[in-house]
């Protein structure tokens, strides 16, 4: 008896977990694809202001200063041109 009650609660527990993870996940994503949306539309409103048919890496740069702030915004300009880097050399 006692051990059926234990295994109904560590299931319970598991189940609230489960359901706690699925949350943050949908969270985080959101924020993730916001910002990423964000970042789009200035880039693509840099080209256009510019009279460019393409987005280039300058223009992705530029929004990231705007849209994110100071430290931030460096911190990700530095993390991106180090990943273009390696996908150039590989």
């Amino acid at each position: 008896m006692l051990q059926t009650i234990s295994k109904k609660i560590d299931f319970l527990t598991w189940e609230e977990e489960r359901r706690w993870r699925c949350s943050v996940h949908g969270v985080m994503n959101n924020f993730i694809n916001d910002i990423f949306e964000k970042l789009a539309q200035e880039a693509a409103c840099l080209a256009r202001y510019n009279k460019k048919p393409t987005i280039s890496s300058l223009e992705i740069q530029t929004a990231v200063r705007l849209v994110l702030s100071g430290e931030l915004a460096e911190h990700v300009i530095s993390e991106g041109t180090n990943v273009v880097i390696k996908f150039t050399i590989s």
